[in-house]
C-alpha cells in the first residue's frame, strides 16, 4: 500500500514462488525482475520500493537517527500521499504515519542511548514475548492482554471478555457516523476475534454481559455477530448463579464510602 503497479496477478505468482522455493516474500520480490508472470510495472514498483528499504537499512546501520530514516522510507514509499487530504479516510491514514514519526521522535529524545527501530516497534505494540507468557504461567500469574499483543502466543486457558456489540465488534467500526467506518474494519475485527479464539490450548471462556449501567440506566447488551456458527457440540452455555448484580443506587453509596475511607 498503494499498489506501485503491483497488481493481483504479479501478487500471486510472488508469492506462489515464495511457497514453492521455501523462501520468504521479500526474497521472492528481489526475483521479480527474473519471474515470468510479474508484469513490467509490477517489477518496476518493486525496485523502487526495495530499494527505499535498502536505503533505509544503510541508514540505521549507519546510526542516522530513526525518525530521520523512518519519515524519508515512508515519503518514498507513498504512505504520506495516499490521495487528496479532503478526503476523510486519506487523511486518518496520514495522520496516523504523522503520529507514529512523532512517537519514535519522542522516543529518540527520552532514550538518547541504544536507540533502534526494533527496540521502538517492540514497545510501541507492548508485546511480550513467548518466554516473558510462559514464565508467568509458570508462575501462576494471570496475563492480560490485548488481541493485538496476544498475536504469536499460546495460553492452557483464555478468558476472552466483551463478546458484545459495540466492543467486538467496536462502535467505530460498525457505526459509519463515528469514524468513516467501512465493511473491511469489520472483516479485521473479525480476524481479531479468531486471533483471540485460537490463544487457547484446552479452555476457551468467552463471556458477556447481558446488560450495561449507561449515564444511571441499565440497557441490555446485543451478543456479539462473531459467536454466531460455532458447532454446536464444540461449546456448552453457562449462566453464574451468584448473587444478583447490584442496583445503580447500591453502586453509588459504595462509591461514596469509599471516597469517604480515601479523605480520612
Amino acid at each position: 500500500t498503494p499498489a506501485r503497479g503491483v497488481g493481483s496477478g504479479s501478487r500471486d505468482r510472488l508469492r506462489q514462488h515464495a511457497l514453492a522455493e521455501g523462501i520468504g516474500l521479500e526474497a521472492a520480490l528481489r526475483r521479480a525482475d527474473r519471474l515470468a508472470g510479474v508484469s513490467e510495472p509490477a517489477r518496476r514498483g518493486l525496485r523502487s520500493f526495495l530499494g527505499a528499504i535498502d536505503d533505509a537499512r544503510r541508514g540505521l546501520a549507519a546510526g542516522t537517527s530513526v525518525r530521520s530514516v523512518t519519515e524519508t522510507l515512508a515519503t518514498r514509499v507513498g504512505l504520506l500521499e495516499q490521495g487528496p487530504l479532503s478526503d476523510p479516510r486519506a487523511r486518518r491514514r496520514r495522520e496516523n504515519v504523522m503520529f507514529v514519526l512523532r512517537a519514535i521522535e519522542r522516543y529518540e529524545a527520552r532514550e538518547r542511548d541504544q536507540v533502534s527501530l526494533a527496540a521502538f516497534l517492540t514497545r510501541l505494540t507492548l508485546r511480550d514475548t513467548e518466554d516473558e507468557a510462559e514464565e508467568r504461567a509458570k508462575k501462576g500469574r494471570v496475563t492480560l492482554s490485548s488481541l493485538h499483543s496476544a498475536k504469536g502466543l499460546e495460553f492452557d486457558v483464555v478468558f476472552l471478555v466483551g463478546c458484545v456489540e459495540g466492543q467486538l465488534p467496536h462502535t467505530r467500526t460498525t457505526d459509519p457516523k463515528v469514524h468513516e467506518a467501512a465493511p473491511t474494519d469489520v472483516d479485521e475485527e473479525r480476524r481479531l476475534f479468531y486471533v483471540g479464539v485460537t490463544r487457547a490450548r484446552e479452555l476457551l471462556y468467552l463471556s458477556r454481559p447481558t446488560q450495561r449501567l449507561s449515564r444511571g440506566r441499565l440497557s441490555p447488551r446485543v451478543p456479539s455477530r462473531f459467536l454466531e456458527g460455532f458447532p454446536p457440540d464444540a461449546w456448552e452455555a453457562h449462566v453464574p448463579a451468584g448473587d444478583a448484580p447490584l442496583s445503580s443506587d447500591e453502586i453509588s453509596d459504595m462509591a461514596a464510602q469509599l471516597l469517604a475511607r480515601l479523605r480520612r
